[in-house]
C-alpha cells in the first residue's frame, strides 16, 4: 500500500468513528477502504474500480458498488459509505498529507491542469459532495 492510501484509510477511520461511534462500521470501511484501490497494487492505475468490481459482486461483498463508483462524477448510485470514501479520498495528497479539498484541487490543477480530467472530475466530485 502506498502512503495516499494509508492516509485515506485514516480520514475515513476518523470520519467514520466521528460519525456513528461504532467500531464494526469503521472496521467496514477499513475493508472497504484496502479494496478500493487494490487494482492499482496489481499496475491497473486508470481503470482500478473496473477491474475488480465484478469480482467482488461475484463474492457478495456488501460495498462492491462503493469500488466501482468510486470517483465517478455522474453516476446514479449514491450511498453514505460511497460519499465517505469520496470525501476521504478528496482530502489526502498523492504524498500522503492530509489536506482540504481546495489544497487537493490546487494540487491536481499543477500536476494535470485546469483542462485535465482528473480535475474536473475532481472538482466535480467536491461539488457534488458539498465540499466546495
Amino acid at each position: 500500500m502506498n502512503n495516499h492510501s494509508i492516509t485515506v484509510w485514516k480520514v475515513m477511520q476518523k470520519i467514520a468513528l466521528e460519525k456513528t461511534w461504532n467500531q464494526d462500521y469503521a472496521n467496514d470501511m477499513f475493508i472497504l477502504w484496502y479494496l478500493h484501490d487494490i487494482g492499482k497494487q496489481f499496475g491497473y492505475m486508470a481503470d482500478h474500480a473496473e477491474r475488480w468490481w465484478e469480482i467482488l459482486k461475484r463474492s457478495d461483498y456488501k460495498y462492491w458498488q462503493e469500488v466501482y463508483y468510486h470517483w465517478c462524477v455522474d453516476c446514479k448510485y449514491h450511498s453514505e459509505e460511497l460519499d465517505l470514501l469520496n470525501t476521504a479520498d478528496l482530502q489526502v495528497l498523492q504524498d500522503w498529507k492530509q489536506v482540504t479539498v481546495k489544497e487537493r484541487l490546487d494540487d491536481i490543477w499543477l500536476r494535470y491542469g485546469v483542462d485535465s480530467n482528473p480535475y474536473k472530475d475532481c472538482k466535480q466530485l467536491a461539488i457534488n459532495l458539498n465540499l466546495l
